[in-house]
């Protein structure tokens, strides 16, 4: 599971442009053949933007549409870097006014430069996840059983849905403490109402720490001790028990090579 920025992606974009000048050109191919057939190129900026040269297109629920363009005019070359669009024309129309934009600015104008851009805590955004708004559905989330869960953990905060309790899930074990993390992560169902972004299976002085940690950086977090588990187990109904399926001829159900006699 990835997660980036605009400005990081710019970077790397850059990079690859600098570093690697001879394989410019297959970013503004406007189709590629695959046997018969030939598949355009979905960066459709190529196609209407006389300057553009590249760059990549992008596509998942959780993100959108997004796009890395390229464009260069008298010898001068821009990167424009679009995330979060609703869909691929208008990615391609917030890409051409940021570098048409750029263009009429000029290489000395007073803006901020990337490298003025400052880092952020790791974990203090969580990503907005665009699934139900780009692919029609809701993010799904598998929810882990509290009858399940054990040893030491953490609590990263209840939630009133259980997408909301994964983006925060993910966004925290994103900081520089959620990456030392071992144990298991994930979102279960609380008593009554709610869900509940949880770390479990860890020792108590990393629960500890970790904890410590977070709340430093302004993060909620509450120690789970083991038996915390099992009282939150006991308030919830416990999952239903799969029926057994009836044994056949023969001990511990493996089938009999014999037949059963026939009652005279």
């Amino acid at each position: 599971r990835q997660i980036t920025t605009a400005r990081d992606t710019a970077i790397l974009a850059s990079a690859i442009l600098k570093e690697f000048p001879e394989y410019i050109h297959y970013f503004k191919q406007p189709n590629v053949a695959v046997g018969k057939r030939r598949l355009a190129n979905r960066n459709s900026l190529i196609r209407r933007m006389a300057e553009a040269d590249g760059m990549k297109t992008g596509f998942v629920c959780n993100s959108g549409f997004n796009l890395v363009a390229s464009a260069t005019q008298k010898g001068r070359r821009l990167v424009a870097v679009v995330f979060g669009a609703q869909s691929g024309k208008a990615r391609a129309d917030l890409a051409q006014l940021l570098l048409v934009d750029g263009f009429t600015r000029g290489p000395n104008d007073a803006r901020p430069r990337i490298s003025s851009l400052a880092n952020q805590s790791l974990g203090t955004l969580v990503p907005t996840d665009m699934t139900a708004s780009v692919c029609k559905k809701k993010p799904v989330v598998t929810l882990v059983s509290p009858h399940k869960l054990g040893g030491w953990g953490i609590s990263l905060g209840s939630y009133e849905t259980a997408q909301k309790a994964d983006m925060a899930l993910r966004g925290r074990l994103l900081s520089p403490s959620g990456m030392i993390l071992a144990g298991s992560a994930g979102v279960m169902k609380l008593p009554g109402s709610g869900y509940g972004a949880v770390v479990w299976n860890i020792d108590q002085a990393q629960s500890l720490s970790t904890c410590a940690h977070f709340r430093e950086e302004g993060v909620y977090c509450n120690v789970m001790m083991p038996e915390t588990f099992t009282a939150i187990s006991a308030l919830l109904p416990k999952p239903p028990l799969k029926a057994e399926k009836p044994r056949a001829q023969g001990s511990d159900g493996v089938k009999s090579k014999t037949k059963p006699r026939a009652k005279k």
